[in-house]
């Protein structure tokens, strides 16, 4: 006498099945590969994927997703881009409106430059560390905006210290 099978499914016993009926359910997806499965002589449930372990084939792996940080690490590495192209353009234009009063570091376009310059260097640091923690830490994940987010940032960081130091030398 073949074995008889039974499913326990959205929480009702369903069978029996012999064993092709059974295999051709899990093959047709109408059992899921880790539904519940009680075979004639078994004191125990098993899922499919085990008590058919060898016939069926494998799950495919879940497909990595992007990374929150790196999400993260990119937007605040373009915000930082764009402050930095913003302190540029308003350095420029207060210099041609008001030629000299960048000299004065007293001066409050000086002080809320400098101060909008700082925060655009604390952005693209924070951003770096995410994207470089993104990296290190978060194995299974695209790593695409990481990377992006750890360039702009770079750049962004190295803009602005260099910015820095040409002010500072210029003196």
């Amino acid at each position: 006498m073949p074995l008889q099978f039974f499913t326990y499914k959205n929480g009702q016993q369903c069978g029996p099945f012999n064993e092709a009926e059974i295999l051709a359910q899990i093959q047709t997806a109408t059992i899921g590969c880790d539904e519940l499965i009680w075979r004639e002589g078994d004191a125990n449930w098993t899922p499919a994927n085990k008590l058919f372990a060898g016939i069926l084939p494998p799950e495919l792996p879940a497909k990595p997703k992007h990374s929150r940080m790196g999400i993260a690490s990119f937007i605040l590495g373009l915000v930082s881009v764009g402050l930095i192209l913003i302190f540029v353009l308003v350095a420029g234009i207060i210099g041609v409106i008001r030629p000299g009063i960048l000299e004065d570091e007293n001066a409050p376009p000086t002080l809320i430059l400098g101060v909008f310059g700082m925060f655009a260097l604390m952005l693209a640091i924070l951003g770096f560390g995410m994207a470089l923690a993104s990296l290190l830490i978060e194995k299974n994940n695209k790593k695409t905006f990481s990377i992006l987010g750890l360039i702009f940032s770079l750049l962004t960081a190295i803009s602005m210290i260099t910015m820095i130091v040409i002010g500072l030398l210029s003196r």
